[in-house]
């Protein structure tokens, strides 16, 4: 680098940051970073949410005027002007100025990349979900991706806006240092600029090409045991990326991912030499299609049979789920009685070891404002009791169902059971 463009380099960098930020504008700036840094660490979403703010502030030019560039202006000053050209740059601002960090590791330009295209995918299937609800789809909502690797095949389908946003004086003095723009493909400090990408909204492709990566997967692997979706693995999205989509280079000289045709026609040739097949290729060939036509029946019986079975282990798996979460319940609720129970025996030992029983005469007339009164808990434990007893009768019985109830004896509403036994559904008829 020459000592011309070293100090065009530094005049321009130096031109960015020349003007700081107001006060209040400081302050949204630092709350912002806050926020970022918190999202970052925390789950997948709100990390990838995290590098979509990142991006945003990216456009919005404030990181050219955050006082914390004094930080990599005084570690410039130990390793000279071109060490500070290079700085100048919002990837030095993500890791020197604000030292943003992702589970304890700086940000890298590859981890920056890769999370900003994961936010795409994850929430234009979350959109993609919200219009498959709201349309009671037949195939229920699509997977979502559980990690950044379900999501990497689909970065090259993401679209990107056609230019560069409307040219703020920080965009147009950071380029005027770097030699302005070329092909719309712009040359900075990080090795290029590229437009933003489109809004999740506007990212049909990625949904399309999810959608049939999940569908392409065997139906007894494209649910869980609970009868949730699994989202497709990496491998099987690259194969089906493979399959639907081709590049296609771009005016400006990037690469685009098309989606190719759903069939591909026959050239002239091979529709020629298709109908050159000898009477002989063709009798072979008409033996094999009614071998198929035989066991066409067979194969619908056993492929029928098969979803049948998927079926049956999904709802089984649910009615298992379904008996745990009733125990627990029930171990719960029984724990809750115990301990209640208890802690009033020890209040009520106390009484009597302390204040002997005739104090609770006392308590039964105190009439303090916002106590509860207790002047009817003789006529309270006689409830109890009686519920109680009805508690033991049930519970040392073993008897098949007397009833479905969703009320109470007392009006309000039951706690439901998980009620999965088929037979509980059956009605007269």
């Amino acid at each position: 680098m020459t000592t011309e463009t070293q100090t065009e380099l530094n005049t321009s960098a130096g031109a960015i940051c020349a003007s700081s930020l107001t006060a209040e504008q400081a302050t949204a700036l630092n709350g912002r970073c806050e926020e970022i840094q918190r999202l970052l660490d925390s789950t997948l979403e709100n990390e990838a949410t995290a590098y979509y703010l990142l991006e945003q502030e990216k456009w919005k030019g404030d990181w050219t005027k955050d006082p914390n560039w004094e930080l990599v202006d005084k570690r410039a000053k130990e390793e000279g002007v071109e060490a500070l050209a290079k700085r100048r740059s919002f990837r030095a601002w993500m890791q020197i100025a604000r030292g943003f960090e992702d589970k304890g590791d700086p940000i890298d330009q590859q981890t920056y990349n890769e999370l900003l295209s994961a936010y795409h995918v994850i929430k234009g299937i979350r959109l993609a979900n919200a219009k498959r609800a709201a349309e009671d789809h037949p195939d229920g909502p699509l997977p979502e991706p559980k990690n950044v690797s379900q999501c990497r095949p689909y970065r090259a389908l993401l679209k990107r806006a056609d230019a560069l946003p409307d040219m703020s004086e920080w965009a147009q003095a950071f380029l005027t240092g770097m030699g302005g723009a070329t092909n719309g493909n712009l040359p900075g400090l990080e090795g290029g600029i590229q437009p933003p990408h489109l809004p999740p909204s506007d990212q049909d492709e990625v949904v399309f090409a999810w959608e049939q990566s999940w569908q392409s997967m065997p139906l007894d692997r494209r649910f869980d045991e609970l009868g949730r979706p699994v989202a497709p693995v990496k491998r099987q999205s690259e194969v089906t990326i493979a399959e639907l989509y081709e590049d296609k280079a771009k005016p400006n000289g990037a690469v685009q991912m098309v989606r190719q045709p759903a069939v591909k026609k026959m050239s002239d040739e091979q529709v020629v030499q298709a109908k050159e097949v000898s009477k002989a290729d063709q009798a072979k060939f008409n033996k094999i299609l009614s071998e198929i036509a035989e066991t066409r029946q067979d194969r619908a019986v056993r492929s029928e049979a098969e979803r049948i079975k998927a079926e049956l282990r999904v709802a089984e798996a649910r009615k298992v789920e379904g008996i745990k979460q009733d125990a627990i319940k029930y171990t719960r609720h029984i724990s809750a009685v115990y301990n209640a129970v208890h802690d009033l025996l020890v209040f009520i030992r106390g009484v009597d070891n302390t204040k002997g029983t005739k104090y609770l005469t006392t308590l039964r007339m105190c009439e303090a404002a916002g106590y509860l009164s207790c002047a009817n808990d003789l006529e309270r434990f006689t409830e109890i009791g009686a519920e109680l007893k009805e508690l033991l009768t049930l519970v040392h019985s073993s008897g098949e169902p007397t009833g479905i109830s969703f009320v109470n004896q007392d009006g309000s509403d039951a706690e439901g059971l998980n009620i999965v036994d088929d037979e509980l559904f059956t009605t007269a008829n």
